[in-house]
């Protein structure tokens, strides 16, 4: 749990390189079986994009 009450998940990603990265990520309870990462993690690691898109997140914010 972190400290705004969030349950999160400690994940160690891979690069195609072999470079590493160490995150915590949020459990979403609506999760649809894809990871969604900052640009710049994305970007860093050398991963291939799946798709950029955009929600509207049920507190109004757009993400």
């Amino acid at each position: 749990m972190n400290d705004a009450y969030e349950a999160v998940v400690s994940l160690s990603l891979q690069g195609p390189s072999g470079q590493t990265k160490d995150i915590e990520a949020v459990i979403d309870t609506g999760y649809s079986g894809f990871l969604t990462l900052p640009t710049a993690l994305v970007t860093e690691l050398g991963l291939p994009f799946a798709y950029i898109g955009r929600a509207l997140l049920a507190n109004d914010w757009v993400a």
